[in-house]
């Protein structure tokens, strides 16, 4: 099926990137998809991606600040912020494996 998403870096530590992205679609896995077929892997996705067996990593370093979705009853346009990583980040990133982009 059909997904699009839009993604710009944001920083560079090293071997690692912070970029953002945003959805005008919502597949299951869409964003560890677009990103592996561009050779660039979310850290800790051993599906898409990679883990060697000296990772420390223990889960997908995958995180949204903010979701903006139509409720599926009442087509109220819902917004669902945390807080914690606005005072952080301004806006919604993730951090991913690259050693360019």
């Amino acid at each position: 099926k059909h997904a699009v998403t839009h993604y710009k870096v944001l920083e560079r530590f090293g071997y690692t990137t912070l970029v953002e992205c945003k959805l005008e679609t919502g597949r299951t896995h869409q964003i560890r998809v677009h990103l592996s077929s561009l050779s660039r892997h979310i850290l800790g996705d051993d599906l898409y991606g990679f883990k060697s067996r000296n990772d420390k990593i223990n889960r997908v370093m995958l995180h949204a600040y903010l979701l903006y979705l139509e409720h599926p009853k009442s087509k109220e346009l819902l917004f669902l912020i945390d807080t914690l990583l606005i005072i952080i980040y301004p806006i919604k990133r993730i951090l991913i494996l690259s050693k360019t982009f």
